[in-house]
């Protein structure tokens, strides 16, 4: 992970195998290619959340279809604010007929190419071309409250309208969250999180699995701009359940006010007493007080973080404590700051 001065926040998920990145940013003349990894721009990209994935099927084998109904009306209804059940049950209905025009149902069969001159010696799963959209359902919506619904939805998350046009199996994915309301898209960032916290369920059933890491840089700005704590919420249960997934979890902040402000303060101090490490750089006053009020940290070591100079920093682990001092190597300054004639292909 990266970052410099010059660029704005990062809210990054890390696996060391798989990388999948949230953020707000790329570093300047950032290659796709060098790190086999994509790019999936909220203004650019599409997510089809109708796609059924090969991790999914290893998960609810037979009873993908009826998961798959599940999730997407749910997720539909939280995005729509859609809470009665007539509603509700007419769009699962319109979603079984979009799936339906492309010859998916509860056969898990029916997920599988077929094709009359081929032979496959293992299930091939259909390619991103195959499945519905959500340009699909709405074409099927006979509701006049559900396309009207849809029409607004389009407007608040076009990157929901389409195929999925980014690899999300390369080794490294980044979510590029420039230009994207954070208010409405902190419930898409969820599900997103949710669906690789799915993956990674799949993944540690298998013998050869990699650690992973999540990574959230300025979490006060997804806090404080989620509907009733939700991200602040799930980042919490993340918390507690990660770690036997075989991944880690870093959030980074520059304001830690608002991640312990009164409706915050029983989540932010159960995710701050789950880290093993805590890196702490210099505070103005009144973060310092917030900090001795629900951290624990002794008076002397609140004291030194107040004398800590720039690129200085206070790592605690259990019950240790000490001093360090960050600073860039001239390549990793070139690296972050851009150089066209660089040859980064070596960097680890």
């Amino acid at each position: 992970c990266i970052k410099s001065t010059n660029v704005p926040d990062l809210f990054i998920f890390a696996s060391f195998s798989t990388i999948s990145s949230i953020f707000k940013w790329a570093p300047p003349n950032f290659d796709t290619s060098t790190y086999n990894s994509s790019i999936f721009s909220f203004s650019n990209n599409h997510l089809n959340i109708l796609e059924v994935t090969d991790y999914e099927i290893t998960k609810y084998g037979e009873n993908f279809f009826k998961f798959k109904i599940k999730e997407v009306v749910n997720f539909l209804c939280n995005i729509l604010d859609i809470t009665d059940e007539v509603s509700k049950k007419e769009l699962e209905n319109y979603t079984l007929k979009a799936y339906k025009k492309f010859h998916i149902n509860f056969d898990l069969k029916s997920l599988y190419i077929k094709e009359k001159n081929k032979i496959y010696l293992n299930n091939v799963i259909r390619s991103c071309n195959d499945f519905p959209t959500l340009n699909d359902l709405e074409i099927e919506l006979k509701s006049d409250l559900l396309k009207m619904k849809f029409i607004e939805a389009r407007k608040k998350y076009p990157f929901l309208f389409g195929v999925t046009d980014v690899d999300f199996s390369s080794m490294l994915t980044l979510f590029d969250l420039s230009n994207v309301n954070l208010f409405d898209t902190c419930k898409v960032i969820k599900y997103i999180l949710e669906k690789i916290i799915l993956k990674l369920k799949v993944q540690s059933f298998d013998k050869n699995q990699i650690n992973n890491l999540v990574y959230i840089d300025e979490v006060w700005k997804y806090v404080t701009h989620s509907n009733n704590n939700i991200f602040l919420k799930y980042i919490f249960e993340l918390f507690k359940t990660i770690r036997k997934l075989n991944t880690g979890i870093i959030i980074i902040t520059q304001d830690i006010s608002d991640l312990f402000d009164k409706k915050n303060v029983n989540y932010g101090k159960s995710i701050l007493n789950n880290c093993f490490f805590k890196v702490v750089f210099k505070l103005d006053f009144n973060d310092v007080n917030v900090l001795s009020k629900i951290s624990g940290i002794d008076n002397e070591i609140l004291e030194e973080i107040k004398l800590l100079n720039k690129g200085e920093a206070m790592v605690a682990f259990n019950n240790n404590n000490t001093r360090i001092l960050i600073e860039a190597t001239n390549y990793e300054k070139e690296l972050i700051e851009g150089d066209n004639n660089k040859n980064i292909s070596g960097f680890k």
